[in-house]
């Protein structure tokens, strides 16, 4: 009985850390998920989701300057490929804050390139969430990989995260950005979680 009991605990916690990286990871929620992470060599800023910038306003055109950036030190994440997009005000729970900055891209991929900026200094007054010129709505599924780059090599922290909002902050008018640990370190940590639970287990039998 014990072994059994065991083995449902194992199920039970391997298949909850599953799930919580698979919600970070997969965007499982309204508007668009912007994920920053790394397998100890190379970057990754993945984005899905979908958005409708129709009830937003806009506040004038312009470009990311590159085909994508993680740059923390200028507030601006995302995709642009070499196009103008039409910025949209934007509001913002806070900031990703960094040390340094990476773009343009080892490699990208993207249907919909969006991105978003938000330091509200002098040169750049209204945070904002950016898209192509005539794309009021979509789904969006890109993703841009930035060799020899990683979450600690720009100062980056594990677990931050930003939303913002706009229009009326409506289920498809929201972007939340976060940094989040590659796939094997999520899985160590339910590892960590079910050692406790057996050690515990074998202590209390």
């Amino acid at each position: 009985m014990f072994f059994t009991r065991i083995k449902h605990t194992q199920v039970a916690t391997l298949a909850a850390t599953l799930i919580a990286y698979g919600s970070l990871a997969g965007g499982a929620h309204g508007g668009i998920l912007m994920t920053i992470s790394d397998d100890g060599i190379n970057l990754t800023l993945r984005a899905t989701g979908s958005f409708d910038v129709t009830n937003a306003t806009s506040i004038g055109t312009g470009s990311l300057g590159t085909d994508a950036a993680v740059a923390p030190t200028l507030n601006a994440f995302g995709f642009n490929a070499g196009l103008d997009g039409v910025r949209y005000a934007a509001s913002f729970s806070g900031i990703l804050s960094g040390t340094s900055d990476v773009f343009p891209s080892s490699s990208l991929t993207t249907n919909i390139p969006v991105w978003v900026d938000f330091d509200g200094t002098e040169s750049n007054p209204s945070p904002r969430f950016a898209a192509p010129a005539g794309e009021l709505s979509g789904t969006v599924d890109e993703t841009a990989i930035f060799n020899g780059t990683t979450i600690a090599s720009l100062g980056l922290v594990v677990g931050q995260s930003v939303t913002g909002t706009w229009g009326s902050g409506g289920v498809d008018e929201q972007i939340t950005i976060t940094v989040i640990p590659e796939p094997s370190s999520a899985l160590l940590l339910g590892l960590g979680g079910l050692g406790f639970v057996v050690l515990r287990r074998r202590r209390t039998a």
